[in-house]
């Protein structure tokens, strides 16, 4: 028998495998959309991570900064996550 944890939002309480990474907006996400089954194009995923990468640094004090600006432009560079870039490398 599977176990579940109850999490609620504004639009009422939904059962949440007890083992799940991921919440109650996930799981309605993926009951709304059903195209949320295919797998997530790299370059977008890319995308949200350089966007988070940027907001970390943003909201720190220059002296705080996580990455420097060189390590912020490597694990931001197409290359690092695999994609390939337009000279085709």
């Amino acid at each position: 028998m599977e176990s579940f944890r109850i999490e609620n939002d504004t639009l009422g309480s939904l059962d949440i495998s007890a083992d799940a990474l991921w919440g109650i907006h996930s799981k309605r996400a993926a009951e709304n959309f059903p195209q949320s089954n295919r797998p997530m194009n790299k370059a977008l995923i890319h995308a949200f991570g350089a966007v988070k990468l940027a907001a970390i640094n943003l909201i720190r004090e220059p002296e705080q900064k996580v990455f420097s600006n060189s390590e912020f432009n490597d694990l931001i560079s197409p290359e690092h996550v695999g994609l390939k870039t337009e000279s085709g490398k």
